[in-house]
């Protein structure tokens, strides 16, 4: 099965973990196709997804300059994803240089959705579009691969779409988990492929390590259903019409409180 990857950045996490899990099950992506760092449209679309404060927080982390002759933190996985790699035998801290390490090409844009970017994954003639970030899809690209662009989510569908959907489940009082789904014009509402439920662990105390832990969870998710895809066992559930909910970022003080519920419920699983 030819599989091709889109990712939001070169530094993104999510994205490399990806590519290496593929490549690890024998998945190998033809391409990848990445998003610029810097450019007009990203700066907008974090502005708009993280806001101001946070917004400059992650530009100060990708982008500050080395120190004392060591690598930037912006330019390097975290210690745990760093040791995560190594468990997997690589030792890469970006997109580009796991794609050399892997010998796929890489093809780096302003716009996923530009005709010349269509018109190289209509040429790479790819079945499968494994998606780890890079902005709103629209139909023209939705339509180029045979099974479509796969997506994973952080929260349990229909029920949960959108953003912040494990902190809204935890002030809720709901299930947390992650769905692989398949991406349409909507949000979060394609067919899914498979769901994972999430208990909160002893290692979740802060929903910054849950969040974090719930990235590996989606990656190995994304992975299974890549395989039970390629093996035709996948099967694919449509999303009721108007089903669940779409959340939206969630205030900090409503944060503090899901912060809260994360403790509580921790507590009463590892009691």
């Amino acid at each position: 099965m030819r599989i091709m990857i889109l990712a939001s950045s070169l530094y993104s996490e999510r994205a490399l973990a990806v590519l290496v899990s593929l490549c690890s099950a024998g998945h190998k992506p033809v391409a990848c196709v990445c998003v610029k760092t810097i450019h007009l449209q990203n700066i907008r679309r974090k502005l708009a997804q993280y806001g101001w404060r946070d917004f400059l927080g992650y530009a100060w982390r990708r982008l500050r300059p080395p120190i004392a002759g060591k690598d930037s933190p912006s330019r390097t996985a975290s210690s745990l994803f760093a040791d995560w790699l190594k468990a997997h035998g690589v030792e890469v801290s970006n997109l580009s240089q796991a794609c050399r390490h892997y010998g796929i090409p890489l093809r780096l844009v302003s716009d996923v959705n530009q005709p010349a970017v269509l018109e190289f994954l209509r040429r790479s003639n790819p079945d499968l579009i494994v998606y780890t970030g890079g902005g709103i899809l629209r139909p023209p690209l939705l339509a180029i691969p045979r099974k479509g662009v796969l997506n994973g989510h952080a929260g349990l569908l229909p029920r949960y779409r959108g953003m912040n959907v494990v902190e809204w489940a935890l002030l809720e009082g709901n299930e947390i988990g992650v769905t692989v789904h398949f991406i349409d014009s909507g949000i979060d509402t394609g067919a899914i492929v498979l769901t994972k439920a999430v208990t909160p662990a002893i290692q979740d105390t802060s929903l910054s390590a849950l969040s974090q832990r719930i990235v590996y969870i989606t990656v190995d998710a994304l992975v299974e259903a890549v395989r039970q895809l390629a093996k035709e066992e996948a099967g694919e559930m449509r999303q009721p019409a108007g089903g669940g909910k779409q959340y939206f970022v969630m205030h900090e003080k409503l944060r503090s409180l899901a912060e809260q519920q994360l403790t509580d419920r921790r507590n009463r699983y590892s009691a």
